[in-house]
């Protein structure tokens, strides 16, 4: 009896402490990477969709976009993407908003349109990841695996 109560202990303690410190928000909503019709892809148009629902009110942020897959990084020839613009979520008692933000990119190096879709569309690999950025943390992150191709 006193085992079976110590494993409980152990068992409650564990999942305290996975839950402490994962204060991160879900604000990423909607991702894909949009690409041109054709065999060759020499641009990637990255879509990012924000709902300010979780963060604190007149929270300010930035978006980037982090490229972990080395055929990405060298055919970019970088490894993170910074969308210019400075967002802010609303204030206390506004009504909740989305931000749709979105990056254009020329690749250095052309892709083939069926290995960068089977790079992005992996579920077991984090290609590219898209992160909210805060005054002081990273707020929010999400994986890109949908790729769209525009007509």
């Amino acid at each position: 009896m006193k085992k079976w109560r110590n494993v409980c202990l152990i068992t409650i303690l564990l999942l305290l402490l996975s839950a402490c410190g994962n204060n991160e928000i879900k604000s990423v909503q909607k991702t894909y990477i949009e690409i041109d019709k054709g065999e060759k892809v020499e641009e990637l148009i990255f879509h990012a969709t924000i709902s300010d629902k979780s963060m604190e009110p007149d929270t300010p942020f930035t978006v980037r976009f982090y490229l972990s897959d080395p055929t990405l990084r060298k055919a970019l020839g970088i490894d993170m993407l910074f969308v210019e613009k400075e967002y802010k979520s609303g204030s206390k008692g506004d009504k909740h908003q989305t931000f749709k933000t979105t990056y254009q990119a020329k690749l250095k190096e052309t892709l083939n349109t069926n290995k960068l879709k089977k790079i992005i569309e992996n579920n077991e690999e984090e290609a590219v990841e898209v992160e909210v950025i805060g005054p002081d943390k990273v707020l929010s992150t999400k994986s890109i695996h949908e790729v769209k191709i525009k007509e």
